[in-house]
């Protein structure tokens, strides 16, 4: 008779399959700024007034491997406020005067699909400690307009009106790297930090970054933390965005195991 004797776990199961629902409480705005390609003499800039909306989030993650994970995350944020140009601006093209009353209304959208793979204590994946390498592509696009509804509309040398309204949308598609780190000082609750982010020299930026806590209850997960974001769309332009979002978010996830 022999006995045959059970090897050992090497590593646990992948993450389950979830869904997340936040809500994040951030209250930043954008800031536009003239570029290298701009050649106005009037004011290139413009801090766009109010507050930002809290920001609502979705987040989904699967597994795709023992160790690995593909998590796709995407946020939007908007705002509006009025404000009077303190002096002559071109914003986007356009020309505001001074004492002008502008009407401003911003909408920012962030897709970030990660792949996340277990760095350390590789294979180990129930481990207490893990740290992951993220391998991410992110997209962010930022519409706004800027109106001077009071402003009298004056004709173009052809005797067509000109628009009081400067629009424009830009966007920014980015390859991100980062790492994350977890301890997990019981089953049911875990502490989690991420942040990733690409940049070139003189031209656009981005990075995020969040830290989380989160409790079990079964398949109900609480989650709570704080998270930034930062984008600058390329400075080579007339114009660019740059500006810094930050602020705690909370949330439920709901997990199949």
């Amino acid at each position: 008779m022999s006995i045959v004797t059970p090897l050992p776990s090497v590593g646990g199961a992948a993450e389950p399959i979830s869904i997340e629902l936040r809500t994040w409480f951030t209250h930043a705005h954008p800031d536009l700024r003239g570029g290298l390609a701009s050649t106005t003499t009037n004011t290139p800039y413009l801090d766009f007034p109010g507050r930002t909306n809290n920001a609502p989030e979705i987040e989904a993650t699967m597994p795709i491997g023992r160790t690995s994970n593909l998590r796709v995350a995407y946020f939007q944020t908007k705002g509006q406020g009025d404000t009077t140009a303190t002096s002559d601006l071109t914003l986007f093209s356009t020309d505001f005067s001074t004492g002008d009353l502008l009407v401003t209304r911003y909408t920012l959208r962030n897709l970030r699909i990660s792949y996340e793979d277990l760095f350390y204590p590789f294979p180990h994946n129930d481990a207490k400690w893990k740290v992951k390498t993220l391998w991410e592509v992110q997209g962010t696009e930022i519409v706004s307009s800027i109106d001077a509804p009071l402003r009298a509309v004056s004709v173009d040398s052809s005797g067509l009106p000109i628009s009081n309204t400067a629009e424009a949308t830009r966007w920014l598609i980015y390859p991100t790297l980062g790492m994350a780190g977890e301890y997990s000082p019981t089953k049911r609750f875990h502490l989690e930090g991420r942040a990733s982010g690409f940049a070139f020299p003189h031209r656009a930026v981005t990075w995020n970054a969040e830290a989380t806590a989160t409790y079990h209850i079964g398949p109900l997960v609480i989650v709570g933390g704080y998270q930034g974001f930062h984008i600058k769309t390329s400075p080579k332009r007339e114009d660019y965005f740059n500006t810094t979002f930050g602020g705690p978010f909370a949330g439920l996830r709901w997990e199949w195991q």
